[in-house]
């Protein structure tokens, strides 16, 4: 008789542990669902975010991309009371290519200068394509000097460039213009207007050059 007690006493504990083993398989097999949920909303919440801050047809940032990384690079220059650099670049002519070879060839040769000005800067600089054939390139913790060594040299890299779809020896130029950013709150539309002067003088002596503010 004893002995049988034992024996039921020991299943009931034995089917006690197995019931909270279960219990638990359960709830962690739940908590790792839920973790591999939020992983998957996490990154669609990444490549949303990309989406609406990258141009689809450079890959660059756009306008809304430009903006949040002028909020850091300001933020950063702020605290650390340095200062950096934004050039806006405006191809000579594009219309020309547009009207002569199509929209086609034209986005050819924005991707392809998009991708150029890309390999002539650095990692922490930021890129974007605000609009049309318009690019500014922000370079943070640079000063005028430097800044503008790295726009004259992507000037050259562009106008070495054979974009014309009839290769008749023609090139593509860009004129640039360059300044300073200073301390302190700003938006892209400041950035760009800060510019346009320093760009317009490129544009006025002659095109395919750079000027500074």
């Amino acid at each position: 008789m004893n002995a049988m007690v034992q024996q039921n006493s020991a299943s009931e504990n034995n089917l006690s542990v197995l019931k909270v083993a279960q219990a638990r398989a359960k709830r962690l097999s739940r908590e790792d669902m839920l973790a591999k949920r939020i992983k998957e909303l996490e990154a669609l919440n990444a490549q949303l975010e990309s989406l609406v801050s990258t141009d689809p047809l450079t890959g660059l940032l756009n306008r809304r991309g430009l903006e949040q990384s002028l909020a850091r690079t300001m933020a950063e220059s702020n605290r650390k009371a340095i200062y950096s650099v934004v050039a806006l670049l405006d191809l000579d002519s594009f219309k020309r290519i547009n009207d002569q070879y199509g929209h086609s060839a034209g986005d050819e040769v924005l991707k392809t200068v998009a991708q150029t000005i890309k390999e002539n800067v650095r990692a922490i600089d930021s890129v974007a394509r605000i609009g049309g054939d318009e690019f500014v390139i922000l370079m943070p913790s640079t000063c005028l000097y430097e800044g503008t060594r790295v726009a004259e040299r992507i000037r050259q890299a562009i106008a070495n460039l054979n974009l014309y779809p009839d290769d008749e020896g023609r090139v593509v130029t860009t004129s640039i213009g360059i300044e300073r950013l200073p301390l302190g709150p700003s938006t892209v539309q400041a950035v760009v207007t800060a510019t346009e002067s320093a760009l317009h003088t490129s544009k006025t002596i002659g095109k395919n050059c750079v000027s500074v503010a």
